[in-house]
Formats: C-alpha cells, structure tokens, sequence
C-alpha cells in the first residue's frame, strides 16, 4: 500500500487478528471496542480522545519535562486562536492529532519511512474522527502551518540541549509560551474546557 488511502485487506497481509468475517481488526478506546477496520464514529468519545492523548507522549518521551499530545494540541489552539482562526478551524486544529488516541504516536520521520501507517492515521481520520466532529476531511493549510510551528517551538524548548528542526521557521513568542499543565487528567480537563468553549463535544 502506497497511497493515502487504506484499504483494510492490508490488514491481512499485515498479520493483524481479523475476526471471522476476514476484516474487523478490533482495538480498545478506553470505554468500548472499535473496528479499525470500519470505525463507527459513534465509538469515538471526546473523554476517551482527551484522557489517552493526555498520557501519550510528544518523541516517545524524550523531552526534558513529560510533554503529550494533548498538551501540543492545546499550544496549537493557542496560536490559532492568537491568529484569530475562524471557528471551524480552530476545531480541526485542536482536532487534528485526535486519530492517535487509537493509533498512538509515531515520529514524523517514522511516517515517511512507514507509509502504511500514514495511510492508516489517514483512514482512522476520514472514516472517523472527521464525521463524527464535523471537520473536513482534508486538513486546512493553516493546521500543518501551525502544528509546524509547535514543533519548532518543543524543539527549542523541552529538547535537551535545545534543537533546531531542519526545515521548519524559528517558531514566534506565542507558540513558546508553555502552560504550567500539570499531571494528565488536569491537561484533559483544559482541553476538555477548550473543546466545549468551541463547540465541541
């Protein structure tokens, strides 16, 4: 598989247990089980969405301080906010990581020596989390911008020594400005917060 696109019978060939219709390849979300073969929207639980980010770790938890993604998604909404996005999309911003409370983290360099997890990320997003929060299925440009821009601003401020990212521009002040977060459930709460002052729920 090459493209974005998933197709589920590449979970076959990728040795995934599939149940005895030959497709259902079934994950827990931390309230039910999900077909990641054929997600239902209705599976996705912002609470499920909020509390595993808030304990998945941003590079595999080697910065100086404990950093999730939830937390990035939550400086992310800062700087769109800053810039002042419209509505919609500071949701998909906010939103754009969600597919990882099922799939995980994995490295952007990961990704592109790994297409078939991008493709699969891809396939969680549009069968999933795009339906069932109202977003786009195809990101706006402002969403890569910005989430380029939080990258750059972790590289500088919780690597240690501090990192430039080949490629990616000297991040401004409010992207640097980091939250006193605290432990997960707090960090899901404000995002949780966050969420219903958009709309989102």
């Amino acid at each position: 598989m090459t493209s974005d696109r998933f197709d589920p019978s590449d979970l076959e060939i990728a040795g995934v247990p599939v149940d005895a219709d030959g497709r259902s390849a079934t994950a827990w979300t931390g309230s039910r089980l999900i077909n990641l073969a054929d997600p239902d929207p209705a599976d996705v639980i912002l609470e499920d969405v909020a509390r595993n980010l808030s304990r998945t770790m941003r590079y595999n938890g080697g910065t100086r301080d404990a950093w999730s993604v939830l937390d990035h998604l939550l400086v992310c909404d800062r700087i769109a906010a800053a810039e002042g996005l419209p509505r919609a999309e500071r949701r998909a911003v906010i939103l754009h990581d969600a597919a990882e409370w099922i799939t995980g983290d994995m490295s952007r360099p990961v990704k592109i020596m790994v297409p078939e997890f991008r493709a699969f990320e891809a396939h969680i997003w549009r069968r999933a989390i795009a339906p069932r929060f109202d977003l786009p299925e195809d990101l706006p440009s402002a969403v890569k911008r910005i989430d380029n821009e939080a990258a750059a601003a972790e590289g500088l401020d919780l690597f240690d020594p501090p990192q430039r990212w080949p490629g990616l521009p000297a991040p401004r002040e409010v992207a640097r400005q980091r939250f006193a977060f605290g432990p997960p459930a707090q960090v899901a709460a404000r995002f949780l917060r966050r969420c219903a002052a958009l709309g989102i729920k």
